[in-house]
């Protein structure tokens, strides 16, 4: 049963990619070339897979690129832009978007980063749960600095920790989010800020759960991450 109707779904995809730019320094990190093909129409396929109808995509530097490349339309889906006046990181940008979104519940994707989910089951996990955020969490492959996400027995969420050289044993926050707009009371009052830093820890008390996915998080944060990339999407698209 599809709920995908129930949701706005919405990319973030203003980041600078201040680390990809020794070999990505002509347009945004979302349209590094990937297989032949910019990464970010591989999470719009994931969309138009899942039932998704329309998107939002969340830009900033270098925005009218992505809009010039993908237009207002991709296969099934309407494609809206919100711009960013300037950097406001992913949690200002999502703020910033927020007049745009008429659903209770909003789809958040990172635009630099991929994991096959099954959106529907995800959903039905965060209803069921009755989670104010639901996060997708995956095993690392690598031993990289992501974000190392805690969870008790009820998989609820226990702790974030950003950015640290993970291990095989723990769960990593793959990029993919569920929120009810009641979120927006959990967000700090600055106009920029980010998610993982600034909102997250603050509303583990509340009911914010993680959903284990057994996909592979593949991202392109770096250039060694980019190559990794490439090889991934060769064999499997």
């Amino acid at each position: 049963m599809k709920h995908v109707d129930n949701i706005t779904a919405l990319i973030l995809a203003g980041g600078l990619g201040t680390r990809l730019s020794p070999v990505l320094s002509d347009r945004p990190k979302v349209l590094a070339p990937v297989n032949g093909r910019p990464f970010l129409s591989y999470l719009l396929d994931q969309l138009v897979s899942a039932g998704f109808q329309d998107v939002i995509l969340c830009t900033g530097y270098k925005g009218e690129m992505i809009r010039k490349t993908f237009g207002d339309s991709y296969k099934d889906l309407t494609i809206r832009y919100s711009r960013d006046p300037k950097p406001l990181g992913t949690g200002g940008a999502l703020h910033y978007a927020l007049p745009m979104i008429e659903k209770e519940t909003i789809l958040v994707m990172n635009g630099d980063s991929f994991c096959k989910t099954d959106f529907n089951k995800f959903f039905e996990f965060h209803l069921r749960r009755k989670s104010i955020m639901s996060i997708v969490l995956v095993r690392p492959q690598h031993s990289d600095d992501y974000g190392v996400v805690a969870l008790n027995k009820n998989n609820k969420v226990a702790g974030f920790n950003e950015k640290i050289d993970c291990q095989v044993d723990q769960y990593i926050n793959a990029g993919i989010y569920l929120m009810d707009q009641g979120i927006i009371d959990h967000m700090p009052d600055e106009e920029h800020f980010s998610l993982e830093y600034d909102l997250f820890p603050h509303i583990m008390k509340s009911d914010c759960f993680g959903f284990v996915s057994d996909g592979e998080l593949i991202d392109i944060g770096t250039p060694k991450r980019l190559k990794r990339a490439q090889r991934y999407f060769a064999a499997n698209f």
